[in-house]
């Protein structure tokens, strides 16, 4: 399983970006049984374009194989483009590290998101 999530970095600590489609890096994690093996830290492709955005980090998404993403906040265009894709939308409801929503999310405590959650 691999799994994504839009981040930033803040004192070189990841944090789960506010929002999908503007987060500056896309983390990319390999789910193994010890935990979470880093795959790649990408740059988004879509923070030089205003239009597309959903399609263009989609697109970067499944370069890679992920099919999880684990987010704070997405919008209607980004969570069509990935659901489309087979990508399922996890929610987490508190800024938190990336290393605290892999946890999260490995324990089984967040929600799948049911459509778009721009708050």
């Amino acid at each position: 399983m691999r799994v994504a999530i839009p981040c930033i970095k803040l004192r070189d600590i990841l944090r789960v970006s506010p929002h999908f489609g503007r987060a500056p890096l896309f983390a990319i994690y390999e789910l193994t049984n010890s935990g979470f093996k880093l795959v790649a830290l990408e740059e988004n492709p879509a923070m030089r374009s205003i239009r597309e955005r959903g399609e263009a980090i989609a697109q970067l998404l499944a370069k890679y194989g992920v099919d999880t993403v684990i987010v704070y906040e997405i919008g209607p265009g980004a969570y069509s483009k990935l659901v489309d894709r087979g990508i399922q939308v996890f929610l987490v409801n508190e800024l938190v590290s990336v290393e605290e929503a892999l946890r999260l999310f490995k324990e089984g405590k967040l929600t799948k998101a049911e459509g778009p959650t721009e708050r």
